[in-house]
């Protein structure tokens, strides 16, 4: 079974309280003096419309600088509980920190401008705000996810017969009604798992990244690499008949790298009171074999544009090299297992010693710098504010090339990593400029 026992599915989860046999006592939404309670949609976007979705509101629409200026919003606090409970999200029974006992945690939600006062374990961030496509509904926040049963310290076989098994949990069901178009905003909470979504018989429109509204652009199949985020508008156009073919509809999530794996986890219903199971129809090539790719990069294009303007130069000199080398001994030519290596070193974090403490740290003892202990690799943005940092993102080098390079007398065998999306940025947003298949040279910029 690998390394890890875990369920190869996804749970679709469009809204907490759908996920009544693990709700708790407490209640997201507390007395007021508590939590700033409020309807997001009523509070602003006072011209946002299933009509006109591009304005939000007096001054502010789709085409605003959003870095530059934001309206005024308000402070949202969220008073979270976190409790350790037994639940079964899949069928399995496993223990899991919750808040508000439920799972996902509560989505928290708000408008253009608001700040959020709140913490996170596995919940949604919903941010009411212009869109650059016209819409009916907003369905709000799909999670999909893999579910780890054991820890990532465990090694098991796999367990047909096993007391923790449930077996009841049920298909995340939306319910479109015909000609109404609806908005997901498609999240990929996984730890491990690189997500290709489609449904069956609709095509639908990107209209958003990562929080960065994009011209919308029309597609029946979507890659999601683990935490990145696409918003997608679904035209409800079958035709609603007599028989499950034309009023249920699979909703696919499936491993982009196992194409055999079962895809049919959510469904899509015409009709409400419908408990059918949908048709399945047969597989397409692309369905089997779309491959890894993130998203061609001419199709994301900004709805507010960015002008690049002078930047560092010491980029290329300072380039990231991500690439795996053999675990436990990196000079083992044939390993079996491998680590994953950015610039020079993995990453391990110390529990008792994280960032934030390590610069509180040195704040404390008046240090110009963190002292950070081998493998943090931090990266000093030391440039006046507002000016473009480049970065040099290397997956095919050299070394990786020929697989070993020298560390003392020994050769440590470096391997290209076999992904296209290698790496992401926590907090930021950024411009890619370009991006290859072949080995970067500094020649041809």
């Amino acid at each position: 079974m690998g390394f890890w026992k875990r369920l190869t599915e996804f749970l679709f989860i469009h809204r907490f309280t759908d996920q009544t046999k693990f709700s708790h006592t407490y209640s997201p939404v507390q007395d007021l003096s508590l939590v700033d309670a409020f309807d997001a949609k009523s509070i602003d976007g006072a011209c946002n419309s299933p009509t006109n979705r591009k304005c939000w509101s007096t001054d502010f629409d789709i085409y605003t600088d959003y870095e530059e200026i934001i309206p005024e919003g308000k402070v949202r606090k969220f008073l979270l509980y976190v409790t350790n409970e037994r639940i079964a999200p899949d069928g399995y029974w496993v223990d899991r920190m919750l808040f508000n006992g439920t799972y996902p945690g509560p989505t928290l939600e708000g408008n253009w401008g608001d700040t959020f006062d709140a913490d996170g374990l596995a919940g949604a961030l919903k941010i009411n705000g212009p869109t650059s496509m016209n819409y009916d509904v907003d369905l709000g926040p799909v999670l999909i996810t893999d579910n780890f049963h054991k820890t990532t310290f465990s090694q098991v076989q796999l367990e047909y017969l096993d007391k923790n098994c449930k077996g009841d949990s049920k298909l995340t069901s939306f319910h479109f009604e015909q000609n109404k178009t609806y908005k997901m905003s498609l999240v990929n909470t996984a730890a491990s798992t690189h997500t290709t979504f489609w449904i069956d018989s609709h095509k639908f429109w990107v209209v958003a990244t990562d929080f960065v509204p994009i011209e919308p652009y029309e597609t029946d199949m979507i890659n999601i690499a683990i935490g990145q985020r696409y918003d997608i508008i679904v035209n409800a156009t079958a035709v609603k008949g007599h028989n499950s073919r034309n009023v249920n509809f699979w909703m696919h999530a499936r491993d982009c790298q196992n194409g055999g794996a079962r895809s049919n986890l959510g469904i899509i219903r015409y009709d409400a009171t419908s408990k059918s199971i949908p048709w399945t129809p047969p597989p397409r090539q692309d369905n089997i074999c779309y491959g890894c790719q993130d998203e061609p990069s001419e199709k994301l294009k900004p709805i507010v544009k960015r002008n690049i303007t002078q930047h560092n130069e010491d980029y290329i000199k300072n380039s990231f090299k991500v690439h795996l080398v053999g675990y436990p001994n990196e000079f083992k030519k044939d390993s079996l297992m491998h680590k994953w290596v950015l610039a020079n070193s993995s990453f391990y974090l110390d529990w008792a010693e994280p960032s934030l403490s390590l610069v509180k740290i040195a704040s404390e003892k008046g240090w110009d710098n963190p002292q950070f202990p081998v493998g943090y690799e931090p990266v000093t943005l030391d440039y006046k504010n507002g000016t473009w940092v480049a970065f040099l993102i290397e997956g095919k080098f050299t070394e990786s090339i020929h697989n070993s390079t020298t560390k003392g007398h020994r050769k440590v065998y470096k391997t290209q990593a076999p992904v296209a999306h290698p790496i992401h940025v926590h907090g930021h947003d950024f411009v890619l400029l370009d991006s290859g298949t072949e080995e970067f040279n500094p020649e041809k910029l």
